[in-house]
């Protein structure tokens, strides 16, 4: 678990980060929320992101369960990006309140519960039991148990090599090169396909290649366990998805 980072700048870095990422989605994911309006009632008038954060507010449990759906239904990253984003001030004045725990651990904990959540036995007050079960996780991780989270907060090295055999398979399937493709060539690929940025791909060359824990991965590149624990959880997401892309590429 990350310890509270002196000064605001590091305190807040991850959630400074993730600030800058949702205006740039602002002005460059517009299709996602099209199809979300279509499907879905609480989101009718929403035209881009900024007007989802609207209905999120207007009506939280409307607005969360429709975009839950699609992170569950649909496995749409947005969808719970919109959510996380929704709840960086919670979780700001959540750390601010842990002396032990920093925003990154919040961060992590917050994505991981999104990407789980029981939607079909909890559908209301989605936004407090978020919250609550985010405080809960990180909790049980400060006090060195993380047993009963019912997530992982990083995608186990299974997860990865699965990624890489379904991209060998795609490559047979289209009668590609077959011989010398590792887990480095699809970290490559990935970042050559825009699915990742530079520094996601140093901490997956880290914790995938080098076998480097959180901890280890966190000290390398200057940032916390949580914030390596995130990167790793989204990228091995988005790298799932992709693999037949990837394999084009590798």
């Amino acid at each position: 678990m990350a310890s509270k980072q002196s000064g605001s700048t590091e305190k807040y870095q991850l959630v400074d980060a993730l600030n800058a990422e949702w205006a740039y989605l602002v002005d460059n994911r517009s299709s996602n929320v099209h199809r979300w309006s279509d499907r879905h009632r609480a989101l009718r008038r929403c035209r881009d992101l900024t007007e989802v954060l609207k209905a999120v507010s207007a009506d939280p449990d409307q607005a969360m369960f429709a975009l839950l759906s699609e992170v569950l239904d649909g496995a749409d990253e947005l969808a719970g990006r919109a959510i996380l984003q929704s709840m960086l001030g919670k979780i700001v004045r959540m750390a601010a309140c842990d002396p032990r725990a920093s925003s990154d651990d919040y961060v992590a904990a917050m994505w991981c519960r999104i990407r789980t959540y029981p939607l079909a036995t909890r559908p209301v007050r989605i936004a407090a039991n978020l919250a609550l079960d985010t405080l809960k996780s990180v909790r049980r991780e400060t006090a060195g148990s993380c047993r009963g989270a019912g997530c992982v907060p990083m995608p186990p090295d299974g997860t990865f090599d699965r990624i890489c055999s379904h991209a060998r398979a795609a490559q047979t399937l289209n009668h590609n090169r077959v011989d010398g493709l590792t887990g480095k060539h699809l970290i490559k690929a990935a970042a050559q396909l825009g699915l990742i940025d530079a520094g996601t791909q140093a901490v997956l060359q880290s914790v995938y290649i080098e076998g480097m824990s959180s901890r280890q991965a966190a000290d390398r590149h200057c940032i916390s366990a949580a914030n390596v624990r995130f990167r790793c959880s989204r990228a091995v997401r988005r790298l799932a998805q992709h693999s037949e892309a990837l394999a084009d590429v590798a």
